[in-house]
């Protein structure tokens, strides 16, 4: 008697296994596409935002500008909170890190544009304004390592495709736009420690010994090294494929 309730237990197991694989890829596919609703939500909020402050910039209506940037940057931080939230819970999920980046890059280009909003009202003294600029500068820099980030290590995700991708133009236009006016406010400053002055009138980083800059490619340990294009340079200073 004994071993033939063992032999009932063993072939119940089977489908009971089989009943908890099907529930949890089900459990799965509901809980992705959940997440992907809530993205949409606050992507859809967020391009809005993005849009009318643009307006508001291009006609100088700071006052407004200055409103629309708050209002902006709280649909940002609170899917921000959400991607987080959900990268804990799933931290090898590529989709979920490139949105932190993509919601992460958004905040600081928020944040400049709240300094030059600022600065163009005139509410800093021209030493604040020396200051704040140089943060102004970091933070489209940091801006600029997200977006170059995404674009060269994350183009097969889900993120990267459905919100990324299709306005690719148009990011890189302003991409561009950004770098012009960031190498501007550099040409007005002095170049920070670390930094030295370039032929172009450029503050670059310094890479090996002090007056020394990388024309090209990137500075690793002290030398410029470049990779071939379809490879990125990573913190070994070895050239991976993308």
């Amino acid at each position: 008697m004994v071993k033939k309730y063992k032999s009932k237990t063993k072939y119940l197991l089977i489908p009971l296994i089989v009943l908890v694989l099907i529930t949890t890829i089900g459990y799965y596919h509901y809980n992705a596409s959940k997440i992907w609703k809530t993205l949409d939500k606050y992507e859809d909020k967020s391009t809005q935002c993005m849009l009318e402050l643009s307006t508001s910039l291009n006609t100088l209506d700071y006052n407004i500008a200055d409103i629309q940037v708050t209002s902006c940057k709280k649909i940002i931080n609170d899917g921000l909170f959400e991607i987080e939230r959900w990268y804990r819970e799933n931290p090898d999920n590529k989709e979920f890190y490139v949105a932190k980046l993509d919601y992460g890059a958004s905040g600081y280009i928020l944040d400049f544009y709240k300094i030059l909003i600022d600065m163009s009202r005139n509410s800093y003294t021209s030493e604040q304004g020396v200051a704040r600029t140089q943060i102004s500068i970091e933070l489209i820099n940091k801006y600029l390592e997200n977006v170059d980030l995404i674009t060269n290590l994350y183009s097969h995700t889900e993120y990267y495709l459905r919100y990324y991708k299709p306005h690719y133009e148009e990011l890189s236009k302003s991409r561009q736009q950004i770098i012009e006016l960031r190498n501007q406010m550099q040409k007005s400053l002095e170049c920070p420690s670390g930094y030295t002055k370039g032929d172009d009138g450029l503050c670059h980083e310094v890479c090996g010994s002090s007056n020394t800059y990388c024309t090209s490619g990137s500075c690793c340990n002290g030398e410029c090294l470049s990779c071939q294009e379809g490879s990125y340079l990573a913190i070994d200073c070895k050239c991976y494929s993308k």
